[in-house]
């Protein structure tokens, strides 16, 4: 099936109104949930910021939930929204498990965690490390964009080979973050170490929803069904996740920039 006709998931948006630097108001929450329609998406993940400066709590999420499923509803907005939250990396090593397990996405048992943005000296790898310690299953956000593992891709490497899942913003794909981010992006890529694209979208104009043009731009719509159907449905819903398509990792062209600091993986490797 052609990327465009896909019917996707987005496991990264920010469309809890009110809460976080997303929609200000309801009004501005289904103008962003029917561009992710009009992008193909059916159904997402609300993932608002959770951490230090972001007050949203897990017993408050439920209600925002539901009241913005229901306005969707009287709106004829057909759009599937399920609970999630973006929990940064420092503050979900102080969480308990409790609120931790009220934070999953969806059904599933999967958190999305979002990596620091600034250098940690080893600090990230360790919380995640213990975060797995803990029983909880980490997919980590924007991994493209993370200090640790521009500085070091075998952080991302040793995270995956323990079951680590990455996620990537397809914006950063086409060049939305900049060339640098997008060559490592696609080096990650075809590293096979990402698991999951998503759109980071906060509203309709700065930082808006699309996954199909980014990843067709890239030549890699071949693997569109794997990352943005099978694997987050498998996230959602708490089954294994599926295996990718063959030949992984995806060949592309940018892996020749990206040897010089990551070794490829062969296609038998999980």
């Amino acid at each position: 099936m052609h990327t465009l006709q896909l019917a996707m998931i987005d496991l990264h948006c920010h469309l809890l109104p009110g809460v976080d630097d997303g929609p200000g108001s309801l009004e501005d929450a289904a103008l962003l949930a029917r561009a992710q329609l009009a992008a193909g998406i059916t159904e997402l993940a609300a993932t608002p910021h959770v951490g230090y400066n972001w007050p949203l709590t897990a017993e408050l999420m439920p209600t925002a939930l539901a009241e913005l499923r229901r306005y969707l509803a009287d709106r004829q907005i057909p759009l599937m929204v399920v609970a999630g939250a973006e929990i940064e990396a420092l503050y979900a090593a102080e969480l308990s498990d409790t609120n931790l397990n009220l934070l999953t996405l969806g059904d599933g048992e999967w958190l999305l965690v979002e990596p620091p943005t600034g250098h940690t000296g080893g600090t990230f790898e360790m919380i995640i490390t213990e975060l797995q310690a803990r029983g909880h299953n980490v997919l980590l956000a924007h991994v493209e964009r993370s200090a640790d593992i521009q500085s070091d891709p075998e952080i991302l490497r040793r995270l995956v080979d323990a079951g680590v899942l990455g996620q990537l913003t397809a914006a950063s794909l086409s060049g939305g973050y900049g060339r640098r981010t997008q060559s490592f992006a696609l080096g990650l890529v075809g590293a096979g170490l990402v698991h999951n694209i998503s759109s980071d979208a906060h509203d309709t104009a700065g930082r808006p929803p699309g996954l199909a043009e980014a990843i067709d731009g890239a030549g890699l719509d071949a693997y569109c069904q794997w990352w943005c159907r099978a694997v987050p449905q498998a996230v959602l819903t708490g089954v294994a996740i599926p295996r990718p398509p063959a030949p992984w990792p995806p060949v592309v062209a940018q892996r020749r920039a990206f040897n010089r600091f990551l070794p490829r993986r062969t296609p038998t490797d999980g």
